[in-house]
This record gives structure tokens, sequence and C-alpha cells, in this order.
């Protein structure tokens, strides 16, 4: 195994990788331009997290890694993504990524991070993929859309439908191949995240061994074929209660729109120019924060109260997978309608393509739109929850 060169003399806290979070996104700021125009997130913007170890953050201890809890990912995607949405993104995917694939097996984590710890991963989990059984293993084939980060990518995590042994019905289950498995199709042309580089690829019979496979229902569990009840707590974290990373970056977004307009109100006082109306635009400005920081507090909360259960050695709960499903639309909802509150008190000048606070509306609605943050889909198991409806397994 590589030796993982930690960049600092000691292990820092999650309170230092936030606060490295915090420092990195006025760099994400400067290259937000540059990251929309093309369309991928800058190779200066990989190089940077990377020697602030945040590619450690929640990684394997055996490879150098922290194993820092999800509300920690929460936290550090707020501040990345104050600085550019489609940077905060990414870097957050890769982190969901690295959780993802410490659920795997141990065969599976040393080919990918046995020789270098700092390798990224991007996906498509929509189990669109066309699986054959072959030699041992499978095939899978299949058009793939919205791979994050794809570009700076050497492996792949991609769905298909396939059943196991003698079971009657066919699960949703991961697959993990290499990149170089994989036709990119520079298709990413969008309105919201534009430097994401989220583009489609076509994977055609590539081999995946045993090994390299995980069901989403072992995910959803917090189990998988690496995760033993001696993991650390980050790794037995049920996925369908994640959304909250998700919500981060919208929240995050938000915001950062929210300290660019009190800017802007600033330099038209400075000026001499009246605001509107002074009270009007400083109620906006109160009621937004609020709201923002009243999400931040349900979105880490939940993550945070997940993660204490399980250091516990405990299993979360129903009703808290549910809430933490539930905090994640909301914060995904308050998020957007801040950032319509904003954009409307702004004026004719927040149109302009020079006007950040443009890019943040459309990064705010494009991330707050993702199935695992919108707020129909994630608020309605829990109100049929509170009123005594029977939510079954893998519907929560």
């Amino acid at each position: 195994m590589a030796d993982p060169a930690p960049n600092m003399a000691k292990t820092p806290t999650p309170a230092d990788m936030v606060a490295r979070a915090r420092a990195l996104a006025p760099k994400l700021r400067e290259r937000s331009e540059e990251c929309e125009r093309q369309r991928s997130v800058p190779e200066a913007t990989i190089a940077d997290w990377l020697d602030a170890d945040f590619h450690r953050m929640m990684l394997p201890a055996r490879f150098g890694g922290f194993e820092m809890g999800w509300d920690t990912l929460c936290e550090a995607a707020i501040e990345w993504s104050q600085g550019c949405g489609s940077q905060g993104w990414v870097l957050m995917v890769y982190k969901d990524h690295v959780q993802k694939i410490g659920m795997c097996s141990a065969e599976l984590q040393d080919e990918i991070w046995g020789d270098d710890p700092r390798t990224l991963v991007s996906s498509s989990f929509q189990p669109v993929g066309k699986v054959t059984p072959k030699n041992g293993g499978f095939t899978i084939s299949g058009r793939y859309s919205f791979s994050s980060g794809i570009d700076h990518a050497k492996w792949l995590i991609v769905g298909g439908m396939m059943r196991h042994g003698a079971e009657p019905h066919p699960k949703w289950t991961y697959f993990i191949v290499p990149r170089a498995e994989a036709k990119i199709i520079d298709d990413w042309h969008v309105a919201g995240l534009a430097g994401t580089g989220s583009k489609s690829f076509v994977i055609d019979e590539a081999f995946v061994p045993p090994h390299r496979m995980i069901t989403e229902e072992e995910a959803n569990e917090g189990r998988g074929p690496g995760v033993t009840p001696d993991s650390a707590a980050v790794f037995r974290y049920p996925r369908k209660g994640a959304g909250v990373a998700l919500a981060s970056v919208p929240l995050g977004v938000a915001f950062g729109m929210l300290e660019d307009f009190k800017a802007l109100c600033r330099d038209r006082t400075r000026r001499g120019r009246r605001v509107l109306a002074d009270k009007a635009t400083a109620l906006r400005i109160s009621e937004t924060s609020a709201e923002l920081e009243s999400a931040r507090t349900l979105a880490v909360g939940a993550a945070r109260d997940i993660m204490e259960t399980l250091a516990r050695g405990g299993v979360p709960t129903q009703e808290q997978r549910l809430i933490s499903r539930r905090n994640a639309g909301y914060a995904g909802m308050i998020a957007a309608r801040a950032s319509e509150r904003i954009f409307a008190a702004a004026g004719g000048t927040a149109i302009y393509r020079s006007n950040r606070l443009q890019r943040s509306f459309r990064d705010v609605h494009a991330g707050a739109n993702h199935i695992g943050v919108s707020w129909d889909f994630s608020a309605t198991a829990y109100g049929e929850f509170m009123i005594g409806h029977e939510i079954p397994p893998g519907g929560w």
C-alpha cells in the first residue's frame, strides 16, 4: 500500500476541516466564472482540495484517512459552496463516493486507493445498465447521465438491476468500473451548476467481478461487503438518509448569495443611493439570514443525530432516517426561497452575467431540484409516518 503522505503534522479535528473549507471558499469564488465557462471544475481547485487533505476526511484509516462523519461533510459542503456552487457540488460528491466505496469490499478499496489514496470516483446511480452473467462475474452496458466530476475521476459507480442467487426479483445494484471502460459524451450544457461537468457516458460490456458490487439495499441500511460492527460510524451511515449532504450545496450557495446582496446594499449606500425602501431591504436580509441558519441547523443536526447513534453502537431508527430526508428537502426548499427573495430585491443589475447573483440563483435551483433534495419526494414519507402509515422497507 502506498504511503498516504499526510500534508499536516497532526490529525485535524472536524472543526479544523470545516475551517479549511471556509479558507478554500475564496479561491473557489475567484474561479467560479472559469469553472462555468469550461463546464468543469478547474484542475487548480482539485489540487488545492487534495493538498488540504479533504480527500482524507472520510477515507478509511488504513489508507491514511480521518473517517470523519456525515455531519462534517455537510458543514464543509456549506462552506465550499459559498465560494462556488458547481465546485462545491463536485467536491461534496467526491466525498459522498468515498463513503460509498468505504462500504464496499476491502479488495475493491485496495484496487482504488491502495496505490493512490487521492484517487477520485464519479457516478451515475440510476439502474439503467443491462447486466449479463459472464465468467463468474458480470458485464454491464448502458448509457448513463449526470456524472458530476467525471473529468477528474478514475473510477465510476454505475447502477443496474440484477438477481442475486435464488432471489425471485432483481435488485438495484451498483457496479464499480474503471473510467477507462467508459466513453464520455460532452453534453453538459445546462442552466444551473453548469461547471460540474456532469456529463453522460456509455459503457459497453464492461466486466465486473463480484467484489466490485454493492446493492442499493445494503447501502441504504448502512451495511455492505466492507462493513463490520467495528467499522467507523461513517461507513455504517444509512445512505437513504444522506441527502442532507446534497442539500448542503444549495444551502451554502444561498448563504453566499446573501453575503453578495449585503455587499451590494452597502456599496449602494456608500455611493449615496437609497436601496429601495431601507427597512424593507433590512427585513429581507434578516428574514433570509434566519431561514438559512435554521435550515443549516436542521440539515447538519439530522446528520449529527444519526452519527451519534452510530458512534454509540446503535442503529438509526426509521424516524431518524425519515427526519433526515425531510430536513434535506426542507433545507433545499428554504435555499430556493431565499435565493428568490434576494434576486428579486437585487434589482436589474442582478441579471447581468458579470453579477454573481444570477449564477447563484441558477445554482441554488439546480441543486434543490435534485431528486435527493426535492421536498415532494423527501417529505411525504415522514408525513405518512407521523399519521400512522406503515412505511415499507426501502420506502423511507
